[in-house]
């Protein structure tokens, strides 16, 4: 057993490209349009010299779902936080909070997993505006993050190792070479 991180937030935050940051290749589809991610996707990751299991998840979102995809979608998510011993939690920063980041917050306070709160696109000139209300959230200092200029992954792998340095790993975990398989089609 090996510990795992979930990344979980609201829908176009920035969880896949963070995820394909820090697994270094493309293993999660990223796109503009909303609900791209549908499922979880795992990748395998070092922090500290210690293996990690990384699971990008779809957008949470607190609406009525229209479809079973939407809903799906968000028991994905839910497995995902119940089964993680660490959960990123990312916000966009260059946006307002929603009624979906403050819905979000609760869950994860609910779940009483170790929360690493990471204000996302922070690349952007217009972060000020909105970057300090995300303390609303209360889970402390987020961590600024640029997952396209690989600002901030270094604080997130600190932040990670120092919350799973504890972690009894029942064997030697080595990734293996491994076959993957892709779907491709309209969303």
């Amino acid at each position: 057993m090996i510990p795992t991180v979930a990344i979980v937030g609201r829908p176009n935050t920035g969880k896949s490209t963070l995820f394909n940051k820090m697994v270094g290749q493309k293993s999660s589809i990223t796109y503009d349009e909303s609900g791209t991610t549908r499922d979880r996707v795992f990748g395998h990751v070092y922090v500290d010299n210690q293996p990690v299991m990384l699971v990008d998840t779809g957008g949470l979102e607190f609406a009525e779902p229209t479809s079973d995809i939407e809903s799906n979608i968000q028991k994905q998510t839910l497995i995902a936080i119940e089964e993680a011993d660490v959960i990123m939690f990312l916000i966009d920063a260059t946006q307002e909070l929603t009624a979906n980041d403050f819905n979000a917050a609760q869950i994860l306070r609910e779940s009483k997993k170790d929360v690493i709160l990471v204000a996302s696109k922070c690349d952007s000139a217009n972060i000020e505006t909105h970057f300090y209300n995300i303390y609303e959230l209360g889970f402390g200092d987020p961590i600024k993050l640029s997952s396209i200029h690989g600002i901030g992954i270094l604080d997130i792998e600190k932040r990670i190792g120092s919350l799973t340095k504890d972690y009894e790993y029942e064997t030697e975990v080595k990734f293996e070479d491994r076959i993957t398989l892709s779907f491709v089609g309209k969303p």
